[in-house]
């Protein structure tokens, strides 16, 4: 094997390892310009101080980032399912980066009295699809051969 092959395979796993986290800050990008677009604009949004339903200011925030971090890489969920993780921990991010930048998240979509925003819905959909997986590896099988006595 040829040291640009061995080089080339490092690099490619290096990229395959470290992708997620590429695709998680882009998506962030992608957040919080939308939430900067519709703060400049004269669309309707809810500033909300809370992203999160109770207030201990920004170490509530910080711990429920490293918590949800942690349990992502130390289940190792990027590599059973990335597309789940990445939903998550980009929706977790855009919050936290939108409340550090201006005190407050954009909350510019009503569902039913409901004020959320696109890091909201991504963060829902991760967690149900997570569930949803680990209800489905979990489950028990079903014995077509099993008769009732």
């Amino acid at each position: 094997m040829k040291p640009t092959d061995k080089k080339s395979l490092k690099t490619e796993k290096l990229l395959r390892d470290y992708f997620h986290y590429a695709v998680i800050i882009g998506i962030c990008a992608i957040n919080l310009t939308i939430s900067a677009l519709i703060r400049r604009s004269n669309i309707f949004f809810v500033a909300n101080p809370t992203p999160i339903s109770f207030n201990f200011g920004y170490y509530s925030s910080i711990i429920i980032l490293v918590s949800a971090t942690w349990l992502l890489i130390k289940f190792d969920l990027f590599k059973k399912s990335p597309v789940y993780g990445i939903f998550v921990m980009s929706g977790l991010y855009s919050n936290f980066a939108e409340k550090l930048i201006w005190n407050n998240v954009a909350d510019y979509l009503s569902f039913a009295n409901v004020n959320l925003n696109l890091a909201d819905i991504q963060i829902f959909l991760g967690v149900i699809m997570i569930n949803v997986e680990v209800w489905l590896r979990n489950r028990p099988a079903i014995d077509p051969d099993h008769k009732k006595k």
